[in-house]
């Protein structure tokens, strides 16, 4: 290979590269986003590691019960409008883990028990 075609090799490998390792460096932590910066040298720059950078941190923040009632809806309201005046008592899977007189009511994606 001559100097010329190894040249013009090298500068479309890193032409390519350039603007990978610009998107995932950073310098601090914030740079990430939600992500974690990680650098081998202390006034090098590091990489992002873990979620996309810029990513928005609510995500992170939302536990799993806020997601299915984003997703199914609320389970206490979905009670209170079909069972008004009655009171909703603790999370259930089946009627025996509820008190005696109290019967398990699916809602959505959990249960609860109720005097019906």
């Amino acid at each position: 290979m001559s100097k010329l075609s190894i040249t013009c090799l090298s500068l479309l490998v890193l032409t390519l590269i350039l603007p990978v390792t610009n998107a995932i460096a950073c310098d601090q932590d914030e740079d990430c986003g939600v992500g974690v910066c990680i650098k081998r040298e202390k006034r090098a720059q590091g990489i992002c590691y873990g979620l996309e950078p810029n990513q928005k941190q609510k995500n992170t923040l939302e536990s799993p019960r806020e997601k299915a009632i984003g997703l199914m809806g609320d389970p206490n309201k979905m009670l209170k409008e079909h069972f008004p005046g009655k009171r909703i008592g603790k999370i259930c899977i089946v009627s025996t883990d509820c008190d005696n007189g109290k019967d398990c009511v699916h809602a959505g994606f959990e249960g609860r028990c109720m005097e019906l």
